[in-house]
C-alpha cells in the first residue's frame, strides 16, 4: 500500500473515533435545526415581512459556514495532525518509522482535510436544500446554481484554512490558541476593514467569490471592495499550496522536544 493512503486511512480511523469529531458534527448540525425552524416559520407564516428563502441560505452562508463553522472545524482537525501526536507524546515513534516526515505529514493532512469536508459540506448541502423546499419549484431550481457555488467556496475554504491551520500546527507549540487568536482578531475583523489590508486575509477572496444577490448579503453589502472571481480563485490556490509546502517543510525541519 502507499505510505500517503496507509497513513491517510489510519488517521482517519482514529479522528472518526474522537470526541472532537462528536463535537463538531453537533455543532454542525446545529444550521440545519435552524433551517427547519425556518421553514416550519414560513409556512405557517409566522411575522409580517418574513425573510426570503435566498436571504436565509445567505446569512446562513455568510455568517455561519463561512465566517464560522469553516474556521472552527479546519482549525480543530488541522492544527491536530501534529498537536495529537505531541499532546499523547507519540510524535517520536511516529517519525522514527521509515516514512520521510513529509509522506507522513501529507497523510495526516489529508484525513483532516477529509474530516473537516465530511462535516461541514454536508452540512451545508442538507441545511440549502431545507430552505430551497420553501420555494416554490421554479424558485428553488433558480437558486440551485447559488447553492452549488456555496459549496464549491466551502471546499476551496477546507482546503485553504487545512493548509494554514496544519503549518501552525506544524510550526508552533501552542497552535488552536494561537489560531484562534488568528480567526478571531485577523480573518474575522480585518476581512473587513476598508483598504487593502484585507487582502492579506483567505476571508477576502473566499467572500469575492459568493455569487449571492449583492441586496441579499446584509452587512457585507456595505464593503463592496473585493478581488475578482479569476484572481480570487488564484490566490486561494496559492494560499493552500504554499502553505501545505511550508507545512512539509516544517516537519521535515523542526526538531520536536517533548517537555517534561
Amino acid at each position: 500500500m502507499d505510505p500517503i493512503t496507509a497513513v491517510f486511512e489510519l488517521a482517519l480511523r482514529t479522528q472518526v473515533r474522537t470526541r472532537r469529531t462528536l463535537v463538531l458534527a453537533l455543532l454542525s448540525a446545529a444550521p440545519i435545526a435552524g433551517s427547519l425552524l425556518f421553514v416550519a416559520a414560513s409556512r405557517f407564516r409566522l411575522g409580517e415581512g418574513a425573510q426570503t428563502v435566498i436571504g436565509a441560505a445567505t446569512d446562513a452562508m455568510t455568517f455561519f459556514y463561512l465566517s464560522f463553522l469553516l474556521l472552527v472545524i479546519t482549525l480543530f482537525y488541522a492544527t491536530a495532525i501534529i498537536g495529537d501526536e505531541i499532546e499523547d507524546r507519540t510524535i517520536t515513534y511516529l517519525f522514527v518509522r521509515p516514512v520521510p516526515r513529509a509522506t507522513i505529514y501529507l497523510g495526516k493532512f489529508l484525513a483532516a482535510l477529509a474530516m473537516s469536508g465530511a462535516l461541514i459540506l454536508p452540512s451545508a448541502t442538507i441545511s440549502f436544500a431545507v430552505l430551497m423546499s420553501a420555494d416554490a419549484p421554479a424558485e428553488a431550481l433558480s437558486h440551485a446554481g447559488i447553492f452549488a457555488l456555496d459549496l464549491g467556496i466551502l471546499s476551496l475554504g477546507i482546503v485553504a484554512y487545512s493548509a494554514l491551520f496544519g503549518f501552525l500546527g506544524a510550526f508552533f507549540k501552542r497552535a488552536l490558541l494561537i489560531g484562534l487568536t488568528f480567526s478571531l482578531a485577523w480573518e474575522s475583523v480585518v476581512t473587513y476593514l476598508p483598504g487593502y489590508l484585507n487582502r492579506l486575509t483567505v476571508m477576502h477572496y473566499l467572500q469575492s467569490l459568493l455569487p449571492h444577490p449583492s441586496g441579499e448579503r446584509g452587512l457585507l453589502a456595505l464593503f463592496k471592495q473585493t478581488t475578482s472571481p479569476p484572481a480570487a480563485l488564484a490566490a486561494l490556490l496559492v494560499i493552500g499550496a504554499a502553505f501545505i509546502a511550508l507545512g512539509c517543510w516544517t516537519v521535515r525541519r523542526k526538531q520536536y522536544v517533548l517537555e517534561a
